[in-house]
Order: structure tokens, then sequence, then C-alpha cells
């Protein structure tokens, strides 16, 4: 057998590449970590310039497989708590002096109050991290004469006002069009399964609870990659548009998606950086990270700054979107089957309700002379009385049009004479039939007083109240609203409402996949 021989970098060499490398990164954080007011001059700019660095350092002593070696797990770590904290203050700078322009109105001082104290938390972090990175170098002889470093080079000087906006504006036609658009696709995501537990949730989190909750690294980075694709449909065909300066909701709702774009990049690095470093998951090699970064306050600030904002501003953009969607609703109607097993029972008559709230739009139901709120469940159960007298007309017409004449004598069995019925009726196509065999009532033989046709009419309506049968019928219901509603609920119909004619669930097509979410 060949066996490869590993070859090792040259120790000497490789010091002395890191050395060269990280003089940057060392002088700037020698900078920090020696100043008398530290949090004062950990600025965007500092931060910025931190971040680069460790960015290019990490991936040189990755290239050389520091994580995997005794002597630079630990250097390579510093370096990854520098380049995450910093890029996390980067953006928690960035949605403090944004606030204004998000347009948020809902906890906004509550909101700024706590970025501040995000702010806080976080630079005695990179602080702390800069301080023993910096302790760090000497110990492994990679420290360098820093170079000279000014304060004006890192101070953020913020200058009052704006540029003018004197850009030409685009025209577009189809106003309602894309606003619906919008509004539709901001819904549609927030449905996603995977995410629902994020932005739905109420339950907060700790270091013991982490593993159990829904919280995950990957699922917000799946939303924070969402929200981009957001973001970057607004700035497509809604940004540099007469619309945008028409409908004073549009901004608002870029505001929304931006910060909770920006909150979400934020909670993906807290959530990494307490998975890969901090959870019982984490490398052995890497306790020692706990003397930087406490993992508790860690998930108090993902749990009680990120996530909490997440919702609040998730929520408040859903029901942004929906007004949006009322205000340029296109009206429409559409007359569909009734379901045919049983009715508006649960299954169709939330599937129903769900488009209608999922869109935030009005819906009503016209059946029989009389109108439904389709919005509501317990509204379009109530439809059930009206089909099933319907269905029990239809089954006296039937019972007669077979025109029975039979003797009824003391030989006479009536369960044959209910099966028999009820089967010639399913031949015809007219009844369905759930449950074989069909168990009739045993006392049926003992209705004397009662006619043939009664006896029979009300031993086939009782199967049918009990769900064993069912009167197929060709109902129909007619429905009044948005036309992005009735598109679905049409959709949603030619489904078989969600279900088969048994009752059993079947599969939705892919753009109806949010009702079963």
């Amino acid at each position: 057998m060949n066996c490869m021989t590993a070859q090792y970098v040259d120790e000497t060499k490789f010091r002395g590449l890191v050395r060269q490398r990280s003089r940057i990164l060392y002088s700037y954080t020698s900078f920090l970590a020696n100043h008398e007011d530290p949090y004062r001059v950990l600025t965007r700019p500092l931060a910025g310039i931190i971040l680069s660095q460790s960015i290019q350092l990490e991936e040189l002593v990755d290239f050389y497989g520091a994580q995997n070696n005794r002597r630079w797990a630990r250097f390579r770590s510093f370096v990854a708590t520098l380049k995450r904290f910093s890029d996390v203050l980067y953006e928690l700078i960035h949605i403090k002096y944004s606030i204004p322009e998000y347009r948020i109105e809902e906890e906004s001082q509550q909101f700024e109050q706590n970025t501040d104290d995000a702010i806080s938390y976080i630079k005695n972090i990179v602080h702390n991290a800069a301080n023993q990175f910096v302790e760090h170098c000497i110990r492994l002889e990679i420290d360098s004469k820093p170079i000279e470093i000014l304060e004006d080079e890192i101070d953020e000087h913020i200058l009052e006002g704006k540029l003018k906006y004197d850009h030409e504006r685009r025209h577009v036609v189809e106003v309602g069009k894309i606003v619906t658009f919008l509004g539709t696709s901001f819904l549609n995501m927030i449905a996603d399964t995977s995410l629902k537990a994020i932005v739905e949730g109420d339950k907060p989190f700790d270091n013991e609870s982490y593993s159990i909750s829904p919280i995950s690294e990957e699922k917000l980075r799946m939303l924070e990659h969402n929200f981009h694709n957001m973001q970057c449909n607004y700035d497509t065909y809604v940004s540099k548009t007469d619309t945008e300066s028409h409908d004073e909701s549009l901004p608002v709702l870029r505001g929304h998606v931006s910060v909770v774009f920006h909150l979400l990049t934020i909670a993906v690095s807290l959530s990494h950086y307490y998975e890969r470093h901090l959870s019982e998951y984490r490398d052995p090699t890497q306790e020692f990270k706990g003397q930087l970064v406490d993992p508790s306050g860690l998930l108090e600030k993902l749990s009680d700054y990120c996530i909490h904002y997440i919702r609040n501003y998730v929520n408040s953009a859903k029901n942004l979107c929906q007004n949006m969607i009322k205000k340029y609703s296109e009206q429409g109607e559409i007359t569909v089957p009734v379901p045919r097993y049983r009715g508006f029972h649960v299954r169709p008559s939330t599937l129903i309700a769900l488009i209608a709230n999922h869109y935030g739009s009005d819906l009503k139901m016209d059946m029989l002379g009389e109108e439904y709120d389709a919005r509501s469940p317990l509204e379009l159960f109530r439809a059930n009385e009206a089909i099933n007298s319907e269905k029990r007309k239809g089954l006296n017409r039937e019972v007669l049009n077979l025109d029975i004449n039979r003797k009824v004598d003391s030989n006479t069995d009536m369960r044959i004479i209910v099966n028999d019925l009820v089967m010639t009726l399913a031949d015809q196509g007219k009844m369905m039939i759930y449950d074989h065999p069909l168990e009739i009532s045993p006392d049926i033989n003992e209705r004397k007083e009662a006619t043939l046709i009664d006896t029979i009419r009300d031993e086939v309506a009782r199967l049918l109240a009990v769900g064993k049968v069912d009167i197929v019928t060709d109902l129909q219901a007619h429905f009044r609203g948005d036309k992005r509603v009735l598109e679905d609920i049409k959709l949603l119909a030619h489904y078989g409402y969600g279900e088969d004619n048994h009752g059993n669930n079947i599969p939705l097509p892919p753009s109806l996949e949010y009702l079963r979410k």
C-alpha cells in the first residue's frame, strides 16, 4: 500500500508570514486595547477595518490548517471572534443611524434604546477580544511594531441632511400589479413552514432550551436570504419610480423589510457563534472562549433583542402588506362545486378561511339564497345545514324514483332492503359509501308502525348523519372577493379542497403549499 506523506509547513517561516499579514490587525487591536476610552473610538470605521483584516487573516491561517493545530487553534479562534463581533457591531451601528429612515413606529424609542444597549454589549466583547488577541500575538512571538494610527482616521463624522434627490423617476403603469406582487410575495414568504415558528413564536429561550427552540443558524440564514430577496425585489420594481412617491406605504414596507434583514444578519452571526463555539457541541479545544463571551448573555441578546424585534416588525409588515393588497384589490366572482365529502366540514372550511386571512381580504360566499363570511370556518360550517337539507331532499327523490313496491310482512328483512337500495344508488353514482359493510340499525325490523318508504328514508338519513354514506350532489357555491383570493379558491376546489372523495388528505399544488404550513 502506498501512503502519501504529509508535508508540514516550516514553523519559523509560517510565524514570519503570519507576523507580516497580521501587522495591520495587530496595530488596530493594540490601539483599541490600550486606549483610555475604547468604547468611544470603537466606531464603524474601526469595526470595518478589524472586520476586513480579520477576514483576510482567518482565510490565511485556515489555508494552512490552523484550526487543527494546538499551537495555532487559539490564535485562529481569536481572529474568528474579532471577525464575527466586529461584523455584528458594524450592523448594529448601521441600524442605529438608520432608524429614522426605517419609518417604524411600533416601539421605536424602545428599539433605539435596546439597540444602544446591544452596541455596548458587543463593544465590550470586541474590546476584550482585542486585548486577548494582542496578548496571544505576544505569546506566539508574532507581535510587531504597530503602525501609527490617528484617531481622525477612524472617527465617524455624521453630517446632517441627505443629498438632494434629483434622479429621474421611472414611470410605472400597473401600480396595483406591482404593489400586490410585493405584498403577496411577503405574505407567502413568512408563511413558510420552516420559518413560521421564528416569526410567530413568542417563547424566549436560554442556554438550556436553545437546542429545542425553533431558532437555529440554519433557519435564520434561510429567513435572511428570503428577506434579502424581498429587498432586492423592491429595489428592482419600486425604487426610483413615481409609484414610490405616490404611495407612502411602500417606503414604510421597504424600511420594515430592511430593518428585519439587518436584524437577521446579526441573529445569524450570534447563532453561528453560539453553535460553533459555545454550545454543548463545541470543540473541547475551544473551551477558553468562555472567557470572552458568556453563553447566557449572547442568547439573551439573540432572543430579547434580535428575535423580539424581528417578530415585531415582521408582523407590522404583514399588516401593512394586507392593507396594501386590499387597497389595490380587484374584485371578482367565481362559482365552484361544493366539497364532495361531507360539504364544508373542517378541512375545506379551514383552508378557504386560511386563503382569505392569508391575504387579509374580505370574502363572501353565497349558496342556496344565504350569504356567509368565508373568512370564518364556523360561518362555513353553518352552510352544511343547507347542504344537508338539500341532500335529504335529493335522497327522498331518489327513494321515490326507485318505486319500491314491496309488501312488508313478518319475513321481510329491512336491513337487506336498505342495503340493496344504498348499493343501487352507489352503482348509479348518486351515493358514496364510506363504511363497508354497512351497519344497519339492528332494530329496523321492529318499526312496524312506519311505512316502507319512511323506514328506508329514515335509516339512510341516519347513515348520512353519522358519516357512513353521503349523497352526491351538484351543489355549487358562489364566492365574491379579491381576484387573488378567488384564484386560489378556484385552484383549491380543482384539487378537491385538499381531500379525495373519501375525505383522505391529498397534496396541494406548490402555489397553495402555504395552506399546509
